[in-house]
This record gives structure tokens, sequence and C-alpha cells, in this order.
């Protein structure tokens, strides 16, 4: 999801859940009543702690494999992900900035708002607060927003790296998936409905932001190639300069106005040419694609 249209659209969809559960408040009483009804006894069964746990260890597999994909090319130039270097980073920065920043850093350590089993509707000892009352007891790690399901939402961003003709399915499966970590933080008693709600929303207007930036041809990244041409020129220069490759056959990095009048390839990027694997007594040879 990306353009101005989604993030006003996004936007929109804040402010509404904003305005519902501020002047709704009980809505989330409501919700979890049948959760507590049982003193939230879903927590206690092995299959939700193991569905819980593939929820907390899924969006870390697909932030890595992001970040192995992204840094492919430093490891060895010649090789290509196969994958827009933009959605990758998009993804990236939309785990570091939203589950990551905002959710985990900026809400939970400073909206003291107590979670569902700390408070005494439902058996705890704490004041129930709405979402918008950040003087709760709760000092850390508190209930607004769900980190759980922001990072659930982060990871379900991979849809944008799927080939169109599974399009549908990777976005039906990224919503399951969702819906089942939500379910499993209110089954809990983790976190209210507008915990979870806010934490979708907040995370989807960061996520689209930065893909309607990487996107936007207003700016260098935008444009389509351009990320992972520099990351490929900053791995030829690396693969120039550390020592342990002097031990090697190492990459020649030179000029790029002295480069071979006709190579197989242009292996221009930016202001260096690559020239491959050069020993003293062989000839320069241009890499291939």
């Amino acid at each position: 999801m990306k353009g101005l249209r989604c993030l006003v659209l996004i936007a929109s969809l804040i402010i509404c859940a904003a305005l519902l559960f501020g002047l709704l408040p009980a809505i989330d009483l409501d919700v979890t009543l049948p959760f507590a009804a049982d003193g939230f006894l879903l927590k206690s069964s092995a299959l939700a702690v193991t569905l819980r746990q593939i929820g907390q260890w899924l969006p870390l597999i697909v932030f890595l494999a992001c970040l192995l994909a992204l840094a492919t090319p430093l490891a060895d130039p010649r090789r290509r992900s196969g994958l827009d270097a933009r959605c990758l980073a998009a993804i990236l920065l939309t785990f570091a900035l939203g589950p990551g920043l905002l959710v985990n850093v900026v809400l939970k350590e400073h909206w003291h708002r107590p979670r569902p089993v700390q408070v005494s509707e439902f058996g705890g000892t704490g004041a129930f607060k709405p979402w918008w009352d950040r003087s709760g007891g709760c000092r850390t790690n508190c209930s607004f927003a769900s980190g759980e399901v922001a990072a659930a939402t982060a990871a379900a961003g991979i849809v944008v790296l799927v080939p169109a003709a599974y399009a549908a399915s990777a976005v039906i499966l990224g919503i399951v998936f969702t819906l089942i970590v939500a379910y499993l933080r209110l089954a809990f008693g983790g976190h209210f409905l507008s915990d979870i709600v806010f934490a979708v929303l907040l995370t989807q207007f960061v996520a689209a932001s930065f893909m309607t930036l990487f996107h936007s041809r207003r700016w260098r990244y935008g444009r389509e190639g351009i990320l992972e041409q520099d990351i490929r020129q900053l791995a030829f220069r690396l693969h120039a300069r550390l020592p342990w490759l002097q031990r090697h056959p190492r990459w020649l990095v030179r000029p790029a106005r002295s480069a071979l009048d006709t190579p197989s390839f242009s292996p221009t990027l930016g202001s260096v040419t690559v020239v491959g694997w050069e020993r003293a007594d062989e000839p320069a040879v241009i890499y291939g694609r």
C-alpha cells in the first residue's frame, strides 16, 4: 500500500478509532469480558502458547530475511537477491520505526495504561483507563499499544515482495496471521481491543509512508535500481579495501575514465569502475552480469 490517498485513508481510520474508543471506552471492557469470564484460561493452553511463540518469532525471522536479502551484494557484488531493494528497505524501516521505536519505546514505555489482567474489572488492582489517558498505574511495558500485533502487521508487509500471481493469497495469509496474533493478545488478557487497533493502524501508516517514499521519483532512491546500485558500489569498495581479501584474488577498482574501451557489461557504479579478479600474471577480466 502506497500513495498519498492511502496515507490519507489510514490517517482517517486512526482519527475514527481515536474518536470511537475515546467516546465509547466501554467497548474495550465489553470485548475483553468474554475472555476474562473464565480467568483468561486460554493462556494456559499449550497450543495457544505455541501459537503465540510463533507470532513472536516469525516477525523476527521476516526482519532478518529481509536484512539478509538487502545485504546480499555486500557479500558478493555479483549476486542479486531478485527482490526490489526499495521494498526491502521500506519493510526494514517499518520494523525499526513502527513496532521498534513508536510502539515499544515511545508508547508502551510512556503511556501508563494498565493491561486487562491488571484492572479491577478483571481481577486486578488497577483502574481501567481509556486509550487517551496516560495516567494509569502501569510503570513499564504497558498496554498501549500492542507490540506483538504491531510486529505481526509489519511482517505481513512482505506481501509487497510476492509475485502478482500469488499476491491475493499472500494478503489473506498476512491478514489471518495478524488476526491470530491479535486474538491471542485479547484471550491472554494482554491488551484491549483499542491497543490492537491502534497498533495495526499506526504500523500500517508507517509502512505506507515508507513505501510511498521509496516509490517517489522526487528523490534518488525512489527510482528503481538506484538503491541496489549504491549498495553494490559500496560492496565493490569494501572488497577492494578489506585487508583479509588481499590474501585472495581481489577486486580491482580504478577510475571510470580509465576503464576498458568496450567492456562486456558496463562496470561503472557512480564514480568507480569494477574490473574483476586480477592477478599479477593474469590479464584483467571484466565481470559479466
